[in-house]
């Protein structure tokens, strides 16, 4: 085994193990790609890099496969390496393409949130204008009957 196939294990356990407590799964880099195809529908539509990782990310298992499970060299390189180091870093700044997902969704939903309060508010300011309307409307009715009754009342007198 070659030094940089021995280092991209060693690199690729980390990952392995920050995925497994992240998700209380026993094999964390397949639970992570498990969770990015379910939410593949929205993933490639919010996240611009969702595909890139994804591909990414099974390319890395691939890679860790072929180097435990075969006896020959792989073609193990440093790029790889790097995405392997880059993708663990990612993770733990919640650049990831799951963590950018979930706060993408999370802004939605605060969104909406906040478009049904805006729309409640605008309801309950129609309402009140409406009433406000009506209210007007009866005073003013009220005044012409009042005006209306005093004339009467004028041309009577004399």
């Amino acid at each position: 085994m070659q030094k940089i196939e021995i280092e991209f294990l060693d690199e690729y356990k980390k990952l392995d193990k920050l995925c497994q407590d992240m998700y209380a799964a026993s094999q964390g880099v397949t639970e992570y790609i498990n969770r990015m195809e379910v939410l593949s529908n929205e993933g490639r539509y919010l996240i611009d890099k969702w595909n890139t990782d994804y591909y990414t990310l099974k390319h890395l298992r691939w890679l860790r496969n072929t180097i435990v499970h075969n006896l020959e060299e792989t073609d193990c390189s440093l790029e790889d390496l790097q995405s392997l180091k880059e993708f663990y870093q990612q993770i733990l700044n919640r650049k990831d393409s799951l963590a950018l997902l979930y706060m993408m969704k999370q802004k939605l939903s605060t969104k909406e949130k906040l478009s049904i309060h805006q729309d409640k508010q605008i309801l309950e300011n129609v309402r009140y204008k409406k009433q406000n309307r009506r209210n007007l409307f009866n005073i003013t009715i009220v005044l012409i009957i009042a005006v209306l009754v005093m004339i009467v009342l004028n041309f009577k007198i004399f």
